[in-house]
């Protein structure tokens, strides 16, 4: 279950990786972050809806022994554009 060496991660993240594209091919990959603060890290990727979304997370916890966390983001100029018509 842990990573023991740099090699032993890139490897494991790239079989995650394989898993995603392979059981989830309407996710879209946008990067992963190493974060200095509460988290470890972060991976971005875009996903056509809720179900997909809670696929991938679920797949990250599972075969990489970690927490997940997903959250829900909005392109800021979407998400003003439709804050605006809502008035």
């Amino acid at each position: 279950g842990t990573v023991s060496s740099s090699g032993d991660f890139k490897e494991k993240a790239a079989k995650i990786r394989k898993m995603i594209e392979a059981e989830v091919p309407k996710a879209k990959w946008i990067g992963s972050y190493a974060l200095m603060g509460q988290y470890d890290g972060i991976d971005i990727f875009e996903a056509p809806d809720m179900q997909h979304a809670a696929t991938v997370s679920a797949i990250v916890r599972v075969h990489a022994h970690s927490e997940t966390q997903t959250m829900l983001a909005q392109d800021w100029s979407k998400f003003v554009a439709s804050a605006g018509a809502a008035r």
